[in-house]
């Protein structure tokens, strides 16, 4: 995958900024083909966008603000959310058959993980009105992390919430979990020297960021023209 924008930011910087996110957000619009950034600039009318977008980030992309600038810009998101002690009093209210199958890549049921919708078992005041949260279990992996909680039934829980309408609950959690594929990415880049900054000077490094990123497109573009 190609990388559209990145940010230099200090050591101590907290992951879940969400003033650093818009920026960020802002900075990748500005990449993409202008086909595509019709409609999507802060207050356009969504009736004239006219290709769809959408934002992916793990759980410290989840703030109210940058959810309400995705809808600023007519863009969806689906968030990475927390499990945490809400979130899991309403599990308890959801009954065994509300559970659906999770499926994976292929579009095949998904052995052991299951999905629910529990949006009407709590309260999303504050996220923009459409705001879904959905909730996937499944048998941990070999090394997973665990809580608490999910040592109760032995079950991992992973949570998002998205503002995409509509009842298959399974491919709105496949979506969310190809978002895994930025990870590959942030290990490519990595490999091209995003893990080592040789600088003394905020500036340089920031240089050499790009330059890294430049390279992973680079590969990226190399892969896509001469592999099938």
């Amino acid at each position: 995958g190609e990388v559209l924008a990145g940010m230099f930011r200090p050591g101590n910087a907290g992951a879940n900024c969400a003033a650093d996110h818009v920026v960020v957000l802002d900075a990748a619009l500005d990449q993409l083909p202008a086909a595509w950034q019709v409609g999507h600039f802060p207050g356009d009318d969504p009736a004239v966008a006219t290709k769809s977008l959408v934002v992916r980030t793990d759980s410290a992309g989840a703030s109210h603000w940058f959810a309400e600038e995705c809808r600023a810009r007519n863009i969806g998101f689906t968030l990475g959310y927390w499990i945490d002690g809400r979130v899991r009093d309403a599990l308890v209210l959801v009954q065994e058959d509300d559970w659906k199958p999770a499926r994976d890549a292929g579009g095949r049921v998904r052995d052991g993980a299951q999905v629910v919708e529990i949006t009407d078992h709590l309260n999303l005041q504050g996220w923009p009105a459409g705001t879904r949260l959905i909730v996937r279990r499944e048998r941990p992996h070999p090394g997973a992390q665990l809580s608490l909680f999910d040592t109760i039934e032995g079950l991992r829980h992973t949570a998002f919430i998205t503002d995409t309408p509509g009842p298959d609950l399974a491919a709105l959690d496949l979506r969310h979990r190809r978002r895994g594929r930025a990870e590959q990415i942030i290990r490519d880049t990595k490999a091209c020297g995003l893990d080592r900054l040789p600088f003394d000077g905020a500036a340089d490094n920031d240089r050499w960021m790009q330059l890294t990123y430049t390279a992973n497109d680079l590969l990226c573009w190399a892969r896509r023209i001469s592999l099938t």
